[in-house]
């Protein structure tokens, strides 16, 4: 269709499997190793988040200019919260939450706010990527977007999901 590659990923990157980090990592080195201009903020939107909008990804760029962060992400509410409706099973069949609140909870809403990660959108030193093993290694900054814009498809259900949603939608995009 005439667009330009650049680099390709290489076969070991490119796995169900393959630490997306590292991938980053490669892409930043492959571009930076070119005659273009080197990377000045590394930008990753994942295609499995397609409801994203421009304003999502600028909103996240923005973050990140303020400067006081190696990376940002983006987020969305959690539908469960590990200080209340979130448990683990042991080996006994007995039920303990997540995350033990420091006192009594009677209702979801006054346990603490919790996110989900989304693959909406990234923005990443590319000093840090480079010298990091993590993304929670350094300091990471947040930016949140809502739930309709948020679908993360890697199950069949996500993909019925994000389907309906686009066909709901009403901005025009």
């Amino acid at each position: 269709m005439g667009g330009r590659v650049p680099f390709i990923r290489p076969a070991e990157l490119a796995q169900d499997d393959s630490p997306e980090w590292k991938a980053w990592q490669h892409a930043i080195d492959a571009v930076d190793a070119g005659p273009g201009p080197k990377v000045d903020v590394f930008v990753s939107v994942p295609t499995t988040a397609p409801l994203r909008i421009a304003a999502d990804v600028d909103a996240c760029v923005a973050r990140f200019l303020k400067g006081d962060v190696d990376a940002v992400l983006t987020v969305t509410p959690a539908a469960r919260n590990p200080y209340f409706n979130m448990v683990t099973v042991d080996g006994d069949g007995h039920a303990a939450l997540v995350i033990p609140p420091a006192t009594s909870l009677h209702n979801r809403q006054s346990a603490p706010r919790v996110f989900d990660i989304t693959t909406v959108c990234y923005a990443v030193r590319p000093a840090f990527l480079r010298g990091a093993d993590h993304l929670f290694d350094g300091v990471v900054g947040a930016v949140e977007v809502p739930a309709e814009r948020a679908v993360d498809i890697d199950t069949a259900l996500d993909l019925k999901v994000a389907a309906a949603l686009w066909g709901a939608r009403t901005d025009g995009k």
